[in-house]
């Protein structure tokens, strides 16, 4: 095929026809496309080439895409074994970087995951970090109170999700206390970066501790201070929004998942117009969201396979379980219960658990199913990897019937903002 490509580009990248691709099989490479006259990530390797995919592709008449020069071989051998007899269902099969997640060793529920950014250089840590790459956690480095270890930039240079073990939280609440200061005093270049990331850091401690206590009426008054800390910072600086909104790939866990749907509700009702307390009751019960996955089975929520039909209406459950959680603490408003309950119904009235429609979705609830909907596609799941930020606003796009319009494009305009 030709390309239009830059001589510089034109070395790295090979055209490629879309039509080439085979809808039922898993992409043996990642998948490029030309977006404002720059090569940007369609597809990740691992994803599931649907029909539903290639709708988006020729919708958006997407027909000019790019794989690595240097994956050619591989692509060449995909295709050639998709259009073989066999039938490409057979092909649906987790790739083996994914069949690692069943025979880890490890309980995901005894690990706690944190942001590198948190982790200062030259500092020293006095506790363990584990890498979790492609469901495979490993011990990276070995430390403790007595022998604390000095982080350089190599122990840094870490590929994966970072990992404590959840007994060293207490150690890593101190380590953020400790190093607060030096962080928030670093170059204004980078200051709200840093405010960001101890924001969401401390946020996913309480989040977590929601989750193992949630009955505790601390917890939620925690919840609260933290949605008043995002929400007062980026009132101060607007940046420290567009920093808190990370689309770096993680695996799941429920609290970061909670976090980034908090923090991008608090930003699309900051850019609706909400008041600030209405915000804040929007931030509360996004934050929450996830509570009533604490009265599920934590096996069934980490399950490392596509779940079956039954146990996916277990998992339903967690909605009401939280929405009671919720109103029996004294004080949560309306609002945040609204989101709480509402964040997976549809305007179509195909989502659950009370299949609402149209108008009987609150504000709040039309916010968070949006922006849940678009955090869970861009996160890594045992049974698939992540959707590019593209391709998951491509796919809400695609299923507008189930979305505000006008929320979504305020949505789609506020993550145009994050650099």
């Amino acid at each position: 095929m030709t390309s239009d490509l830059d001589e510089n580009d034109a070395r790295l990248y090979r055209a490629v026809d879309a039509r080439m691709l085979v809808p039922g099989t898993r992409l043996p490479v990642d998948i490029y496309f030309r977006h404002g006259g720059q090569i940007t990530s369609l597809f990740l390797r691992g994803t599931v080439y649907t029909g539903k995919a290639r709708d988006i592709i020729m919708t958006k008449d997407i027909r000019g895409i790019y794989i690595r020069s240097a994956d050619k071989k591989r692509f060449e051998e995909y295709i050639a074994d998709a259009n073989s007899t066999q039938s490409p269902a057979k092909k649906e099969t987790i790739p083996p970087a994914y069949q690692q997640l069943k025979a880890s060793t490890f309980n995901q529920d005894d690990f706690f995951q944190i942001d590198r950014d948190a982790l200062v250089p030259s500092s020293e840590i006095p506790f363990d970090l584990y890498t979790r790459d492609n469901g495979d956690i490993r011990l990276h480095v070995e430390a403790s109170e007595k022998y604390p270890v000095r982080l350089s930039s190599i122990l840094l240079a870490i590929k994966g999700d970072i990992l404590i073990d959840n007994t060293d939280i207490p150690l890593y609440k101190e380590y953020l206390k400790l190093h607060t200061t030096e962080l928030k005093t670093v170059s204004d270049r980078i200051n709200a970066k840093i405010v960001a990331t101890l924001l969401k850091e401390n946020s996913k401690l309480t989040v977590q501790n929601a989750l193992l206590n949630p009955h505790s009426a601390e917890v939620i008054k925690a919840s609260s201070e933290e949605v008043n800390a995002i929400i007062d910072s980026v009132f101060g600086n607007r940046d420290i929004l567009y920093h808190l909104i990370d689309i770096r790939h993680f695996d799941y866990y429920t609290y970061t998942h909670s976090v980034n749907v908090a923090v991008m509700s608090i930003g699309m009702g900051i850019n609706a117009g909400m008041s600030r307390e209405m915000v804040e009751r929007l931030g509360i019960g996004t934050l929450l969201h996830d509570i009533g996955k604490s009265a599920v089975n934590s096996d069934l929520i980490n399950k490392r396979e596509v779940i079956s039909e039954s146990e996916f209406e277990i998992i339903k459950k967690h909605v009401q379980e939280g929405e009671k959680l919720l109103q029996s603490h004294h004080g949560i408003s309306y609002e945040s219960i609204a989101a709480l309950k509402e964040h997976h119904e549809k305007l179509s009235g195909n989502g659950y658990p009370r299949g609402l429609s149209g108008t009987e979705i609150s504000l709040p609830g039309r916010i968070a199913s949006i922006v849940d909907s678009y955090d869970a596609l861009i996160t890594n799941r045992p049974y698939k990897p992540a959707f590019t930020p593209f391709y998951a606003i491509s796919t809400l796009m695609h299923e507008k019937a189930d979305y505000d319009s006008d929320l979504l494009k305020t949505f789609i305009e506020m993550l145009g903002r994050v650099k």
